[in-house]
């Protein structure tokens, strides 16, 4: 799995390498752990390269060390919510001496 997370992050590093034009400015949006400066796409790109490193959150509660972004958009938090428990419900063995 490892492999092919880091496959994945040199691909999007390289597809955004390569949209580059001077006076345009190319977003890439991915998940927390492709962004993160210390292991994810960041890595990828050129040195020479300029980049900034924005994540969202949903919440006050930290998501990443200050270190691995640039700024963090905070959004309000969204409550849990089980998406498993109806299908889990639904599934359930019955009981023989309770049908």
């Amino acid at each position: 799995m490892a492999r092919v997370q880091l496959a994945k992050d040199a691909l999007m590093a390289h597809t955004a390498q390569s949209a580059i034009q001077p006076g345009k400015t190319v977003v890439l949006l991915a998940g927390r752990g492709h962004v993160l400066r210390s292991v994810g796409i960041p890595t990828w790109l050129a040195p020479s390269s300029s980049h900034l490193i924005a994540m969202a959150q949903a919440g006050p509660k930290a998501q990443a060390e200050a270190s691995e972004h640039d700024f963090v958009i905070q959004t309000p938090a969204v409550p849990d919510k089980d998406y498993c428990a109806k299908l889990r419900a639904q599934w359930a063995p019955s009981d023989p001496q309770n049908p």
